[in-house]
């Protein structure tokens, strides 16, 4: 997997060069470019829009493919993740004259670079890195779903080993992905798409019962008044910000809209569907309503804090219940996840049978940490996600911690959470 890391200051994008450096062979970082390379590529980006809009406009090519000639080549075409800073305001300029001359070209951040990546490049992931803080965790636990970064992250987080599938005491968000997979999901969700881009999105997922969407009205907001029982993914793709290209855009090339769609539809469900836990619920918050899954490790903290990070394989799939449930196309999230209400309903599960008899678990899964700490440990607060399923846990910044006795480890080392900034600031406020 080759990584591009874009940043308007060298010294930075090379501590975060540096970080990445020992997280694996699986990462090939592409040098860092210089600026007059990445204010080549973004001209080239933007004149990909150009073009598109022309051929849309004089209606010389209704749909096809783009001439190689018409758009040149691209530096981002040539890697499959690309990891930009949010301030790129130095771009084009020298930050460390004297003088500090003003940049010579039009300013553009990373929010706005990485809607022209993913709209008008073949990149196939972007992490987007400072836009919401340095070293953030969003209690609301849905991220920034209008973001066209497919993950917003801190630029001290970025060279967390947990970001990377590797084991990490401290902090490690439960809705962070394995970046080491994304790629591949992401290739996958393309040739998903390749032949059903004219199928419509919610009954395509598995969204639609009885004619009607299964998601909390919440969250089809992101469809923008539109109608999401028949909206395809072609529309999504087209039907302006923050889904897909601006309404005033046209694609530059047929597998744009594949890429897009596949991109912008899978964040929706990961932060708007996935974080509720109404429609679709993961292992950790699985079986901390259902503990009788577990069998005999109900009582064992090991056993409910296997695989909670990052794709876990989990024991789950062989029971009868958790295996009809599978979310079946399971490439569109991070990690594995089930049918709620097909679970909810299923009285091979011994609490759905007798909701009465059941023990409550000793421990609570805490989001900042992705394990289960004893739950006279845990912060609890009620999360903004579209649910009923709102309550829930972290092990929380060392002021207002619990945790402090039981998992000291937690506040120490280099991912400690004694750095991390929780917001909003007043949720765990007692």
């Amino acid at each position: 997997m080759k990584v591009l890391i874009c940043d308007d200051i060298e010294k930075r994008a090379t501590r975060w060069r540096s970080a990445l450096e020992p997280l694996g062979s699986h990462l090939e970082l592409a040098d860092n470019p210089d600026d007059d390379e990445v204010v080549e590529a973004i001209i080239s980006l933007e004149k990909r829009r150009d073009v598109a809009r022309l051929r849309r406009e004089h209606k010389r090519l209704e749909f096809g493919p783009t001439d190689e000639s018409d758009v040149g080549h691209n530096l981002f075409d040539d890697v499959d993740m690309v990891v930009l800073d949010y301030d790129l305001f130095w771009l084009g300029a020298d930050s460390e004259a004297e003088s500090h001359p003003l940049p010579t070209r039009p300013r553009v951040t990373g929010e706005q670079l990485a809607y022209l990546v993913r709209c008008f490049s073949r990149c196939a992931y972007i992490v987007g890195l400072n836009q919401f803080g340095e070293n953030p965790f969003n209690l609301d636990l849905r991220g920034h779903v209008g973001s066209y970064a497919d993950l917003n992250i801190g630029g001290v987080q970025l060279g967390n080993p947990g970001l990377w599938g590797e084991t990490v005491v401290g902090f490690r968000p439960s809705a962070w992905p394995n970046l080491a997979d994304v790629v591949q999901a992401q290739k996958q969700r393309i040739e998903f798409l390749a032949d059903r881009m004219t199928q419509p999105v919610l009954p395509t997922l598995g969204l639609i019962e009885n004619g009607y969407p299964t998601v909390p009205r919440e969250a089809l907001e992101f469809f923008g008044g539109l109608d999401p029982t028949t909206m395809t993914f072609a529309e999504f793709a087209v039907s302006g910000t923050p889904r897909g290209l601006d309404i005033t855009d046209a694609p530059w090339e047929p597998a744009a809209l594949i890429r897009i769609a596949a991109s912008r539809v899978a964040k929706w469900l990961e932060r708007e569907v996935l974080a509720g836990g109404e429609v679709l619920v993961d292992r950790p918050h699985l079986v901390e309503r259902f503990p009788s899954l577990l069998g005999d490790g109900v009582k064992d903290l090991a056993a409910f804090d296997l695989g909670a990070y990052p794709r876990p394989e989990s024991s789950l799939v062989d029971h009868p219940a958790a295996a009809a449930a599978l979310f079946e196309n399971g490439f569109w999230l991070s990690r594995p996840a089930w049918w709620w209400q097909r679970l909810a309903v299923d009285h091979r599960i011994a609490e759905v049978k007798d909701p009465w008899d059941g023990e409550e678990p000793p421990v609570r899964f805490c989001e900042d940490v992705s394990r289960f700490l004893p739950q006279e440990a845990c912060l609890t607060y009620s999360a903004d996600v579209h649910s009923p399923w709102v309550t829930r846990h972290v092990a929380g910044p060392k002021p207002l911690s619990q945790a402090l006795g039981v998992a000291p480890e937690l506040y120490e080392g280099p991912f400690s959470l004694s750095e991390v900034v929780y917001e909003p600031s007043d949720v765990l406020e007692r």
